[in-house]
């Protein structure tokens, strides 16, 4: 999901911006690289429909404060006055409720190259380092401009290309180099690479997978993953 950004969203998030500051997140802190209101909101949401849930909800406000961390003086603080506004938990309601669209996202099951055919396999996955913490196979969104690709391909195998460069190999856009495979078992491979050779991901279109989004919302039992917020 992301936010659709109507005169409302956009409203309620000037509203939202107001309200951590006063929560006590530092200026300067909120936005780009810092605080995405969005973000808050989104916890904010679940830490009230969880409210027969105790053990979720310390869950949450704990990711909260870990989240804000030094952006406030007090995080948990922060984290705890946010959650007791009434007003803020009316905005997180209305904002996901209603300003929040679907959008594509690409996760990837990332084999070491030697390990391909065997039947011992170690998947790759990443340290998430915001909410909800822990551990996540790499992934990230579909974007527009990955229609358009040098390789020709569907956007989304594009996509996971693109995602494989930047979380699994680390490369600015400038160093990512993509090509097509000719293997001699027959199988269809694209590849993404360091334009100076020192690491690559190959990608198997037979392999690929996915859901519709009404296969997901249908076993939803507690918050997904907002990796895509943050």
């Amino acid at each position: 999901m992301i936010q659709a950004e109507s005169g409302r969203s956009a409203e309620i998030r000037a509203l939202v911006i107001g309200m951590l500051r006063a929560a006590g997140v530092r200026e300067g802190q909120i936005g780009g690289n810092g605080i995405r209101p969005v973000s808050v909101l989104y916890m904010a949401h679940w830490f009230r429909r969880l409210a027969h849930n105790r053990l979720e909800r310390e869950r949450v406000r704990d990711h909260l404060a870990g989240y804000i961390g030094a952006s406030a003086a007090d995080a948990l603080a922060t984290a705890d006055a946010l959650f007791a506004n009434d007003a803020f938990a009316t905005l997180a309601k209305e904002f996901v409720e209603r300003h929040l669209v679907p959008s594509k996202t690409v996760d990837l099951v990332v084999l070491r190259g030697d390990q391909e055919d065997g039947p011992d396999r170690d998947i790759l996955s990443v340290e998430r380092v915001y909410y909800p913490f822990g551990h996540a196979l790499p992934g990230g969104f579909v974007r527009e401009d990955d229609e358009t690709n040098p390789l020709d391909v569907p956007a989304t195998v594009f996509a996971a290309l693109r995602i494989a460069a930047e979380k699994v190999l680390g490369l600015p856009s400038d160093q990512m180099a993509y090509e097509r495979e000719a293997r001699t078992d027959g199988r269809s491979a694209y590849l993404v690479r360091d334009v100076r050779g020192t690491g690559a991901v190959r990608l198997f279109a037979e392999d690929e997978g996915g859901y519709h989004y009404r296969e997901n919302l249908r076993n939803v039992l507690r918050p997904s993953d907002p990796r895509h917020l943050v």
